[in-house]
């Protein structure tokens, strides 16, 4: 039974908007250098948002955006370090870029990577058993390779279709200063900028009316 009222409150506007969407949600948290996932609601077809209960991925630039967004200036440069070309300025200033971006519009969305191996999917042929005892390692260097652009479509082009891998807005408990992530995903075709939005507003109005509480 979860006891924490945030996240009680978070299940239950999740599975209002599963319900109203109907795309898989899940919550997010993070613990230290990782984001966990803290509950995962698949779509009618079974698929996730991208991550089952307790599975973990290493908090590495570009991923985490949505979380640090929200977090202290000196967490954010902590959090740009970690990337081994962290040193170049181009990629610093685009990563600040991207978190002020996501502070403006109130959600984070992550695209697609091309023609390669998700983190979702990755997961679930661990789960099936096909698992080295390098895992985790090798999900970090996944993470570490990310391409920093791989995220914030330029929702200003309306004409165009974004391959979208995950759409997270925050909710902070101002009780333990704890930063969770509701995010949708598990969506099957590319969608507009205006569809982007419009989840995003949906999502992020859900994540204040979990902050009531």
């Amino acid at each position: 039974m979860i006891a924490n009222p945030i996240v009680e409150q978070a299940k239950i506007m999740a599975e209002r908007l599963r319900s109203e969407l109907g795309l898989p949600i899940l919550l997010s948290t993070w613990v230290d250098d990782e984001i966990v996932c803290v509950f995962s609601l698949p779509g009618k077809d079974g698929r996730t948002a991208g991550l089952r209960a307790g599975e973990r991925v290493p908090l590495v630039p570009p991923v985490g955006a949505s979380f640090i967004a929200w977090a202290p200036p000196e967490e954010a440069e902590k959090w740009i370090a970690r990337r081994a070309d962290a040193e170049a300025d181009e990629i610093a200033s685009w990563l600040r870029g991207t978190l002020a971006v996501t502070r403006e519009q109130g959600f984070h969305v992550t695209l697609r990577r091309p023609e390669t191996e998700d983190i979702a999917s990755m997961l679930t042929r661990a789960a099936s058993g096909d698992r080295t005892s390098d895992f985790y390692r090798q999900i970090a260097a996944y993470v570490e390779a990310l391409d920093i652009e791989v995220a914030q479509p330029d929702m200003l082009n309306v004409d165009a279709m974004f391959d979208t891998l995950l759409i997270a807005s925050p909710i902070i408990d101002s009780d333990t200063s704890a930063i969770y992530n509701l995010c949708v995903g598990g969506f099957t075709q590319p969608l507009a900028a205006a569809t982007i939005a419009d989840i995003g507003r949906r999502l992020t109005m859900s994540c204040v009316e979990v902050m009531k509480y």
